[in-house]
């Protein structure tokens, strides 16, 4: 699965990376995430840009099994809340 937002350079790379004329094994183009409803994919890229700048901002983080990454993916998963779950926690939700 190749999910992407509608940037048209995405589909122009989909089509030449991923697309064939079978239908079985075809990657599927995902643009628009349905949950309940019409959704799209900002809440990802914004997670991206803080790991982006949180790379900006520290040395070693392009190196394999750093430690740093997956202390933040814990944080944001166990210890900060999201207003989007009304102030709850993703596990909590």
């Amino acid at each position: 699965m190749f999910i992407t937002d509608g940037w048209g350079s995405y589909n122009e790379a989909y089509k030449k990376e991923f697309w064939t004329m079978k239908r079985e094994g075809r990657t599927l183009q995902v643009i628009h995430i349905l949950l309940s409803g019409d959704r799209n994919n900002n809440i990802q890229e914004r997670l991206n840009g803080k790991i982006r700048d949180r790379e900006k901002a520290m040395r070693g983080l392009k190196k394999k099994d750093v430690p740093t990454l997956t202390g933040y993916q814990i944080f944001h998963n166990y210890f900060r809340p999201h207003v989007g779950l009304d102030g709850k926690t993703t596990l909590e939700a």
